[in-house]
């Protein structure tokens, strides 16, 4: 989805960081690859407190013809005591973090375009090998065919940060996972009386670079680089003005470039999964979407186990006043793992978050987050790693230009290996210049 204005600024705050340019935010629950197919259950009658249009805040931009440009910068002061998220010896450090990025969009109302890209840098103050850098670079387009069929488009290069809480991420890795991710995909959406529809199909490649372990050494990462390759679509019939039903199908390859090891095949795959769920916005109080069903991976290669079992997502929006609303995500889906005993493992998570919008230039948030991840095949000396996440904050918006944010974050990652677990608390103070 394309957003306008520039009021995403409250979107981004709302994720109790600064937005930065690099990459997505990641919670729990989320993997490298975005979903193919967001759940939708919007259907213009309830509003959330994000979702809420707040225009005397938004960013007007500078206009360019019959384009906008919309640039901004974010910044940040930040504190970890435990910014190598170790079990121990703990090191604490602060660090800067600032993160410009710009968005050119057009004015026209049966297509969209935007053009984007950005940097974001972050500096600390003592422990210069967890610095980062990355950037990003893209375009999103749609067009409007009819008011039944539509067509859009996305193109993006980046480089990201793995999260430290990614089960994938190296153990020995004293600096940050960073990767190169290229994108490309295409949807179509179409509606008629009481169905809708989607397809959809994208392709993401990763490079990650190698990394500098505890030890001094260089880890080389090239056998976790790879090209997924995905399709999907979903059929939608509504049964009643607030509900419907759907079915959803997937297909998704991932091939890797190099073998993990020599004279070990890595870890190319094919996946299918089907779901069956429902759509819905009943009342005033409640809408959201849960879908359910069956996913399998099978691996070309015969050391790694093939791996099936339930999928399920979900996203629950709970209005408990105008002013306040409860969300809660649910999922489950296959991940690789980066062990050579086992093929990989099922990342089931859930996450509620409570937005309150305590003024109108002021909102205030507080979440909290789990995720189990369950290997899977031969690796049983591999354990389940268990992830906690808790956060708090705020943001205020000064004016259309000027917005402040203030957030807390813990992290406890939980494992029956000791090296699997630790803890760490993180607190930020960010701003937010816009135009």
């Amino acid at each position: 989805m394309i957003v306008r204005g520039y009021g995403s600024a409250w979107a981004c705050l709302a994720l109790g960081v600064v937005c930065s340019a690099q990459a997505r935010a990641q919670n729990v629950g989320e993997s490298l690859v975005a979903p193919d197919l967001p759940l939708q259950y919007d259907r213009g009658r309830n509003e959330s407190v994000l979702d809420r249009p707040r225009p005397e805040y938004e960013a007007l931009g500078l206009r360019l013809g019959s384009f906008t440009l919309f640039p901004r910068l974010d910044s940040e002061v930040g504190f970890s005591d435990n910014v190598y998220a170790v079990k121990s010896p703990r090191t604490s450090d602060g660090y800067v973090a600032f993160a410009p990025r710009a968005t050119l969009s057009n004015n026209d109302i049966r297509y969209s375009l935007d053009v984007s890209a950005g940097y974001a840098g972050r500096r600390y103050f003592s422990e210069s090998q967890r610095d980062e850098n990355t950037w990003f670079a893209g375009a999103n387009g749609r067009f409007d065919a009819n008011s039944s069929l539509s067509l859009s488009a996305r193109l993006r290069a980046s480089r990201a940060v793995e999260p430290r809480t990614s089960a994938a991420v190296p153990l020995t890795a004293s600096e940050p996972v960073q990767y190169r991710q290229n994108e490309a995909g295409a949807t179509i959406n179409f509606t008629g009386g009481k169905t809708r529809g989607q397809l959809t199909f994208d392709y993401n490649g990763f490079t990650f670079a190698s990394v500098r372990t505890f030890a001094g050494t260089v880890l080389d990462q090239s056998s976790r680089n790879r090209d997924v390759y995905r399709g999907g679509g979903r059929g939608e019939i509504s049964i009643s003005a607030d509900t419907s039903v759907f079915v959803q199908l997937g297909y998704e390859k991932s091939d890797y470039r190099t073998p993990l090891a020599l004279g070990v095949p890595n870890r190319t795959s094919e996946q299918l999964r089907a779901l069956v769920g429902a759509s819905f916005d009943v009342t005033s109080l409640i809408r959201g979407a849960l879908s359910a069903g069956y996913v399998r991976r099978s691996y070309n290669a015969a050391i790694y186990p093939d791996i099936s079992g339930w999928a399920a997502e979900g996203r629950i929006q709970y209005f408990v006043s105008p002013l306040t609303t409860v969300t809660l995500n649910l999922r489950r889906t296959v991940e690789d793992a980066s062990f050579q005993d086992t093929s990989g493992f099922f990342a089931t998570s859930a996450n509620l978050r409570a937005d309150h919008e305590l003024l109108r230039n002021l909102l205030l948030y507080a979440q909290a987050g789990y995720e189990i991840d369950t290997y899977q095949g031969r690796g049983a000396t591999v354990p389940d790693v268990k992830v906690w996440r808790l956060g708090a904050g705020a943001r205020y918006f000064m004016n259309r230009t000027i917005g402040i944010g203030v957030s807390y974050a813990h992290d406890s990652r939980t494992s029956n290996a000791v090296a699997n677990a630790y803890t760490e608390n993180r607190g930020l103070i960010s701003l937010i210049l816009q135009r």
